[in-house]
């Protein structure tokens, strides 16, 4: 059958009975983009004003963000490496204020950071030798007070904590200026990632693609995080070619946290480059650890612990604790970091045989740490897989993208979610991916279906 003949008669057909309008809407793909995204706005307004009628919301797990993983992934899908226009950045905008105005409720992360800096600057003590119970309980440390995390020193390194200490001095040590510089801080850093994505790639719909992303906007701006500046530290060092820069950066998002250290083999295109730019991070962490000590007080060996978190405290992981539950705390303990080392042996190798490229093993590389040394996967433990794949070309790469971005929903994922969602987002990208297409057709949608009924 002739489509496009018998499609010009349908439509001409529509048009006499006055619902040409509706066709037109149908098969205009700007149309269904605009509606998505004032769709995604409207639900994200919902969100904030829904995240002030609870002191401790936690939205994961609820219908709501089960629909906004769910839009998010599918304007991933509809947006991936299409070039967006100017009107376009306003949805950008208006989800960026929104995200600022919505009360911080995924994680009470903030009230440490901000803890710290008061501990630091307030009370001059070293977070990393003193504990948060061994102060008086205050604005920052009421809410988290029986948390575990509170018995543990600080987790992150020595130049975020000098960030805490100017959010304090600029906050005057108030709890809202603190949070409010807290959130412009992971702001720039939001921003500094779109911006080098761009630069890397060429494309501004990638860098569109990661404005959008619930889990960025929701566990960055909403809730602001470490992450997001690790990552832009991480793309600035992939995006500069000197290697004492490349250095400089690399050891800046190790000095946010330790495990970062990871990455910088991956930096590196070949054996010679890479012993370069080792010693430049070298050099850079001596320098920066010496500049930083008075400030902090520094203290490595307490720093590493606390920053392995669920493994080292709680003696788990993820993968191996599901798939060995009735195995001893100390073998759990031991099989965890035997499989992170396996994993990161295996990533290098594919990396050295080219089989993946510098950001696709620093995608990988990434996972490594929650699957392996935690208990639980976060929502914020995708934002450097999300951003890190996004500068990849493989279809693969769009997948875990989509995938983890429907991840938001949870605050916690187990093993068996993980496959279920990984089917869930399979079967859903490819119906979307065909319903959208059919959308080329010469009138749409709709008029390919009512060809179809009546033939």
């Amino acid at each position: 059958m002739d489509l496009g003949r018998s499609g010009g008669a349908a439509y001409a057909g529509c048009r006499r009975f006055g619902i040409s309008v509706l066709v037109d809407v149908c098969y205009n793909r700007g149309m269904i983009r605009l509606a998505l995204g004032l769709l995604y706005l409207i639900l994200f307004i919902i969100q904030a004003v829904f995240s002030y009628s609870f002191s401790d919301y936690n939205f994961h797990s609820s219908p709501l963000l089960f629909v906004l993983g769910g839009l998010g992934a599918l304007m991933t899908a509809v947006w991936w490496r299409r070039l967006p226009a100017r009107l376009d950045w306003l949805l950008v905008a208006a989800l960026l204020v929104v995200a600022v105005a919505t009360f911080p409720g995924t994680s009470r992360d903030h009230l440490r950071y901000l803890f710290d800096g008061e501990m630091i600057r307030i009370w001059h003590l070293s977070p990393y030798v003193h504990l948060p119970y061994e102060v008086p309980v205050d604005q920052y440390s009421q809410p988290f007070a029986h948390i575990w995390w509170t018995r543990i020193p600080s987790p992150y390194g020595p130049l975020w904590e000098a960030m805490m200490v100017g959010v304090n001095f600029i906050s005057n040590n108030r709890l809202v200026g603190g949070l409010i510089a807290l959130k412009l801080l992971n702001l720039a850093g939001l921003l500094a990632c779109a911006w080098y994505l761009y630069r890397l790639t060429g494309r501004k719909s990638v860098a569109y693609v990661l404005l959008i992303n619930p889990v960025v906007l929701a566990d960055t701006v909403a809730t602001p995080h470490t992450d997001i500046v690790m990552a832009a530290f991480l793309l600035m060092a992939g995006y500069y070619q000197r290697a004492p820069v490349r250095g400089l950066l690399t050891a800046a998002a190790v000095l946010i946290k330790p495990h970062m250290i990871i990455f910088w083999p991956f930096l590196a295109k070949s054996w010679r480059q890479g012993v370069v730019v080792g010693v430049w991070v070298t050099v850079a962490l001596v320098g920066l650890l010496l500049a930083l000590k008075p400030l902090v007080g520094f203290d490595w060996l307490p720093m590493v612990q606390a920053a392995q978190g669920g493994g080292v405290t709680a003696r788990i992981s993820l993968l191996m604790y599901g798939l060995f539950p009735w195995a001893p705390a100390q073998y759990i303990y031991l099989a965890s970091y035997g499989l992170f080392f396996a994993g990161y042996a295996g990533i290098f190798w594919l990396y050295v045989r080219h089989r993946v490229s510098s950001w696709e093993a620093l995608a990988l590389a990434s996972l490594l740490v929650p699957l392996c040394l935690t208990g639980v996967l976060l929502p914020w433990h995708f934002m450097l897989p999300i951003t890190l794949l996004l500068l990849s070309d493989k279809r693969i790469a769009k997948m875990g993208v989509l995938f983890f971005t429907f991840l938001v929903m949870r605050s916690a994922v187990s093993v068996l979610e993980l496959l279920i969602t990984a089917v869930v987002v399979m079967m859903g990208y490819l119906i979307v991916r065909e319903v959208y297409h059919r959308l080329s057709e010469p009138r749409g949608l709709l008029l390919w279906a009512v060809e179809g009924l009546r033939s």
